[in-house]
């Protein structure tokens, strides 16, 4: 990923986090992919 691409990416993100209520950011470790997937399939239901 190149500079502009990196900042296309960060504008992007910015209009994003603005027009959010709330941000979460997490780092998951010991989950397996089902695990992982099952999890954001249930956040989506959920509306998240």
């Amino acid at each position: 990923m190149d500079r502009a691409q990196k900042q296309e990416s960060i504008e992007s993100l910015k209009s994003v986090f603005a027009d959010a209520g709330a941000v979460v950011v997490t780092h998951y470790m010991g989950l397996t992919v089902a695990e992982m997937t099952d999890l954001r399939l249930r956040l989506r239901k959920d509306g998240a």
